[in-house]
């Protein structure tokens, strides 16, 4: 037994009718299970019901109702609370969810919603679907609910999922203006929705390369010089001499191509053509009797920026060496 203060309450979040119910193995006729089903309730039902019974409802959202009420799961019912706290947790929904983003929204905003119905009627006109109701409050007309969904969804989400989430509200609400500008600034009088998100993405990846110029810009010169003392105090004896031809090399302009740009390797810093050769230069001295120990692998490395190279050249010095795999 243990009892967990304060008590964490999830609000149930679901569209009309699309909830998780329990009814016994044993019924086997459709219409006993569909009555079940009606019988059954959620936070969110009885948040409904409670709302249309008790006057003190009125004044709260679903999200708030649990400072002033406490859920009893055995008769499904909610009564008023007279001590203590608890945290609400209303189950998240991005715009991927479609209806259920839409009516997460309402909850959130709409106080004593007596039913579904109520959650989707604006000044007395009953609309068909959540988001038309969000559109009439004016839920939709600005970006500060998106982003809280976005702020709301960074801690839950991977990025892959934070990804497709932004790509939605990108073609629902940053691109709204592009028609107008491409009819005016560069005379398309009636672009597509490709062109219209063709030049979405220039305009964004304008901005975002200029806020990568401006991090390249603003290096912290002394915090990278710090970093690169500690990377060449670890540089072996070989590694020391290439590193400080490749700088000789850039200071003296000696190496540097006039036409590219490129800094040409000087010759005796090659090895043969084929990784046999970089093999054998690399580890010239392996087959020396307690040359091939811990430290000295440490010391001599091939690196590669591709896994599959990796692979390829441990496999192939594995061969080499010396002793056991």
């Amino acid at each position: 037994m243990y009892e967990e203060i304060p008590s964490v309450v999830h609000l149930a979040l679901h569209l009309p009718g699309i909830h998780r119910i329990i009814f016994n193995s044993t019924i086997n006729d459709a219409t006993d299970i569909l009555i079940c089903a009606d019988q059954q309730k959620t936070t969110l039902t009885a948040f409904f019901e409670t709302c249309t019974t008790l006057e003190i409802a009125h004044q709260y959202t679903y999200q708030e109702f649990l400072q002033y009420f406490v859920w009893n799961k055995n008769n499904k019912k909610w009564t008023l609370r007279k001590n203590k706290f608890a945290i609400s947790r209303l189950y998240f929904a991005d715009l991927s969810a479609g209806e259920r983003y839409y009516l997460w929204l309402l909850l959130t905003i709409v106080r004593s919603p007596q039913s579904f119905e109520h959650l989707k009627t604006v000044n007395s006109v009953l609309h068909s679907t959540f988001k038309d109701a969000c559109i009439a409050l004016g839920l939709l007309e600005d970006d500060s609910k998106w982003i809280y969904c976005l702020d709301e969804a960074v801690v839950m989400r991977s990025g892959s999922q934070l990804r497709s989430l932004f790509a939605m509200h990108f073609h629902a609400n940053i691109c709204n203006d592009l028609q107008y500008r491409l009819n005016n600034e560069y005379n398309i009088c009636e672009p597509t929705e490709d062109q219209i998100y063709d030049f979405g993405l220039f305009l964004l990846d304008k901005i975002l390369c200029n806020i990568f110029i401006y991090e390249q810009l603003n290096w912290n010169y002394n915090k990278l010089q710090n970093i690169a003392n500690e990377c060449i105090a670890l540089l072996n004896y070989k590694q020391h001499i290439a590193y400080q031809d490749i700088l000789n090399s850039i200071g003296n302009r000696t190496n540097i191509s006039e036409s590219d740009n490129m800094i040409s390797i000087s010759e005796n810093m090659l090895v043969g053509p084929d990784l046999r050769s970089l093999i054998d230069t690399t580890y010239y001295d392996i087959f020396i009797e307690n040359t091939c120990t811990d430290q000295y692998l440490r010391d001599w490395i091939i690196l590669s920026s591709r896994n599959n190279d990796v692979e390829y050249i441990n496999s192939t010095i594995l061969d080499i060496f010396p002793g056991n795999k």
